[in-house]
Parts: structure tokens; C-alpha cells; sequence
């Protein structure tokens, strides 16, 4: 997640970044084998995504703890989803930050399917660029934090970075023969 702080030295802390490539194939192969139903990700997909990257390195989860008060990364996965309203409402655009609607079909360009920056990829890079400034405020390395913790889980979700005009897999029907009676919703959910 904060594969762009720097070690004393001033180069890319090695560690860290394998941490992060370790943990998106946890998270991968965690969410593809343990999704009980179309409804998995949501806040459950993002604790899960948290508690993993709680397997950081020392260093990074020490940063996290000075910044935040506390490591509680499955927590702090919550906070976009929580706070959507009043964060479209103080950042128009937010929502859109949870997806990059790469085309299945077809080529866009990225300022295409990211208009003004408004999508995952984006602020994943613009947040980790805040980490690693030591002149930036201590609330907005928060917010930070809060974004790339929702954002790492979401852009691992494989309807979150692909578009087929389906709106991210929910106008996809699906019928889940288990549970009470059987079910129909959409798969993005």
C-alpha cells in the first residue's frame, strides 16, 4: 500500500513493495476462494483485504500507526464505503474513484475511461504520492490511508477494472441456488 516511501537513504524501500505484490495475490486468491455469495465484497471483501495487509512490513505498519493511532487497516477499508454521501458532497467526483471502466471491447485512452483523474489507478498513485511527502499534513496522510486501504481492495475486484456497460457486473443476473429459496442479483454486488 505505501509502496512509495522512501528508506533513509532516499531509495525505494524493497521490502514494502514486495510486501504489496505479496499481499494483492493473498487478497486475490483469499477473495476468489472464499466468496460465499455475489454480496462477498462489500465491507466483508474490504476487512478481509485489511486484516491481510496487516502483514506489512514492521516499518510500514509503524508509519500507519504514528499517522493513524492505531493499525486497524480492516477498519480503515471501511471508511469510503461509510462516508460515500458526504465525501461526493465535499469531492464531486469521489464515487467514481472506487473503478477504471477499461473498455472489454474497444480502446479508450486512459483520460477516456479516468476523466480528470476520477478513477482508481489515479488516485491510488495521487494518495500514495501524499504518504510520501514528509511536508504533507497529517490529516490529509490520513485520508490517504483511508483511500488506499478501500481502493487496493476495489481495484483487485475484477468487475471494478473492466467495463462491458453492465455498470461493474450489477446489471448481470445471476441466480444463487443456495441460501433461503433461490435468488437473483446482480453479480457486481
Amino acid at each position: 500500500m505505501m509502496g512509495r516511501i522512501r528508506s533513509s537513504d532516499g531509495t525505494r524501500d524493497e521490502s514494502v513493495r514486495t510486501s504489496i505484490v505479496v499481499f494483492a495475490v493473498l487478497v486475490s486468491l483469499l477473495i476468489l476462494g472464499s466468496v460465499s455469495g455475489a454480496t462477498a465484497w462489500g465491507s466483508k471483501g474490504h476487512r478481509i483485504i485489511g486484516l491481510l495487509a496487516r502483514e506489512l512490513s514492521p516499518e510500514t505498519s509503524a508509519e500507519i500507526e504514528t499517522i493513524m493511532g492505531s493499525a486497524d487497516l480492516a477498519t480503515f477499508g471501511l471508511y469510503l464505503d461509510e462516508n460515500k454521501d458526504r465525501l461526493e458532497e465535499q469531492i464531486p467526483g469521489s464515487r467514481a474513484w472506487r473503478y477504471d471502466n477499461i473498455p472489454i471491447c474497444g480502446r479508450k485512452s486512459h483520460s477516456e475511461y479516468c476523466p480528470n483523474g476520477a478513477c482508481a489507478s489515479t488516485q491510488i498513485a495521487r494518495h500514495q504520492d501524499i504518504l510520501a511527502d514528509p511536508h504533507e499534513s497529517k490529516a490529509r496522510k490520513q485520508f490517504a490511508i483511508w483511500v488506499l486501504t478501500h481502493l487496493v481492495g476495489d481495484i483487485h475486484q475484477p468487475l471494478h477494472t473492466a467495463d462491458h456497460d453492465d455498470r461493474g457486473g450489477n446489471l448481470i443476473q445471476v441466480r444463487l441456488p443456495w441460501g433461503q429459496g433461490q435468488s437473483s442479483c446482480g453479480l457486481g454486488h
